[in-house]
């Protein structure tokens, strides 16, 4: 056993196969959240960014080599009534992909009561507030009282033409927005974030297959080696 070990060819062998296991398998070390008793309706409410319940539509989890329970998930909501923070009838939240990282694991097709915290409009939900499935928040919508209906998004036949007597601002080439800021730099900004992750994994495979090239060379290099020796 130990003459094996000490072939080089099969230790660089076994020592890129730890590595590709690493890159490959999740993590399967765990966590568990640690909660404090949180505040009633009324007090969640004040301290939340946003109070609103409404079905989850969509989840998208992060798409990658590595892994953890504390990736982000976005799970976009069809709200049905807010109480706080929002005013469209569709929300976007982020929360951990585990409960073991304080994250609520959302469900597609579920109704919730949603208590999102949040800092500069990003809302984020934690397994820590008083989210809760809808079913069972008889208690929270009972101290909230009745919420708001969300603002449907105006249909196109309502921006179909301009009263009379009122003139069209002209609109600046290359899409300015309102802010100043051109259309056509906002989308290559949103792509550039889409890439980072791409460029990411292809650096990671380029350097599993330049490991894998470098245990094939090494093999042959061994094997040629003990050819010679074998024939003198």
């Amino acid at each position: 056993m130990l003459s094996r070990l000490r072939n080089p060819a099969l230790v660089i062998l076994c020592a890129a196969l730890v590595v590709m296991g690493l890159l490959i398998v999740r993590p399967g070390v765990s966590y568990a959240c640690s909660c404090v008793v949180p505040d009633g309706p009324q007090a969640s409410l004040e301290r939340s960014a946003a109070v609103f319940s409404g079905e989850v539509v969509s989840m998208e989890e992060k798409q990658g080599v590595v892994t953890s329970t504390g990736d982000p998930v976005q799970v976009t909501f069809k709200v049905a009534n807010s109480w706080k923070g929002v005013e469209g009838d569709e929300v976007t939240l982020t929360t951990a992909m585990s409960s073991e990282s304080c994250g609520f694991e959302f469900t597609e097709g579920s109704s919730y009561l949603v208590y999102a915290g949040g800092a500069e409009g990003k809302l984020q939900a934690s397994l820590c507030s008083r989210t809760v499935k809808l079913a069972s928040a008889g208690e929270d919508l009972e101290a909230l009282g009745p919420g708001t209906s969300p603002s449907v998004s105006p249909s196109p036949a309502a921006s179909a033409e301009p009263p009379q007597g009122v003139e069209t601002p002209p609109v600046a080439e290359g899409g300015a927005g309102n802010d100043g800021g051109s259309g056509d730099n906002a989308e290559p900004a949103v792509n550039a974030a889409e890439s980072g992750g791409d460029s990411a994994q292809i650096y990671v495979w380029s350097g599993v297959a330049l490991l894998a090239l470098v245990v094939v060379v090494v093999i042959f290099r061994y094997r040629s080696i003990r050819m010679r020796s074998g024939r003198k």
